[in-house]
């Protein structure tokens, strides 16, 4: 799988596995053995970049990955994302990012990424 560095140096695979729809917004959900069977095996085919948050089912997603990925917590990245997905016209970026760094986001084991971002 090809990868990708984030940061200076934090290798990931380069297409991250969203795992919202493990516990939240599409259903019918897979049961928990299937899940953590899926999880497993995108990591036996070279995923180590997964995207989760407590939001996704009120920590059930996170908690759901972390029992799933504990076997092989050497071969992946866990990383706390925090994106800004709306952006608010009448803000400026570098506010945005300002904030992001006074919350000391942006710093490992944190990151910070921006979405749906348009240039002017």
């Amino acid at each position: 799988m090809k990868t990708r560095i984030l940061g200076k140096d934090l290798k990931v695979s380069a297409v991250g596995l969203g795992c919202m729809g493990l516990s939240q917004s599409y259903p019918p959900f897979p049961d928990k053995k299937e899940a953590i069977s899926f999880l497993r095996r995108a990591v036996e085919m070279g995923e180590n970049f997964f995207d989760t948050s407590e939001l996704y089912g009120i920590y059930a997603n996170e908690e759901l990955v972390g029992e799933a990925l504990e076997p092989v917590r050497d071969q992946v990245v866990l990383v706390d994302l925090y994106y800004q997905h709306r952006v608010d016209p009448n803000v400026p970026i570098e506010e945005v990012a300002g904030t992001m760094k006074e919350l000391g986001i942006g710093f490992v084991p944190f990151r910070c990424g921006i979405c749906e971002i348009k240039s002017r």
